[in-house]
């Protein structure tokens, strides 16, 4: 498939370790408001990232879920707000392209055929003694084995 034209995307982002760390321990204690206050005396600035929340005394005062306002805080940012890169373009020309013409992972879903198919079930095993010695053939009964799966099993 020719990928020349396709898009990159990124999947990972510049996070600051210690606001995730401290978002986390707010996240286990909603109702604690010192656990909140670690969180803003990290970073006050980041409450604006919070919208209608902005002013909450604790984590349980933010109506969004755990892993959303975790990302959105711990996410750096450069001093305008705009996204910082991971690594320059030389190493990221080619990281995260889906194979489709636009680079989209919803097209690629979209239009790939994905085959799913129920595991085999073994319905018997036959014999199910033989030899001490070993080279007895078995024989396995079931549904849905692959026709690449028919093979002689010695035991």
């Amino acid at each position: 498939m020719d990928t020349a034209n396709t898009a990159p995307f990124h999947t990972l982002d510049p996070i600051r370790g210690d606001m995730i760390e401290a978002v986390l321990e707010a996240n286990e204690d909603p109702a604690s408001t010192d656990a909140w206050s670690e969180v803003i005396g990290l970073d006050p600035a980041r409450t604006e990232r919070l919208g209608e929340d902005a002013s909450a005394h604790s984590r349980g005062d933010i109506r969004m879920d755990d892993a959303t306002l975790t990302f959105l805080l711990g996410l750096e940012r450069r001093g305008d707000g705009t996204r910082l890169e991971v690594a320059d373009d030389r190493h990221t020309e080619r990281f995260g392209r889906f194979p489709s013409g636009d680079g989209s992972l919803l097209t690629y879903f979209s239009s790939a055929n994905f085959e799913f198919t129920p595991h085999p079930s073994v319905h018997a095993v036959i014999p199910t003694i033989g030899s001490s010695k070993g080279g007895t053939l078995v024989r396995i009964i079931g549904d849905r084995f692959p026709t690449s799966a028919i093979l002689s099993l010695y035991c």
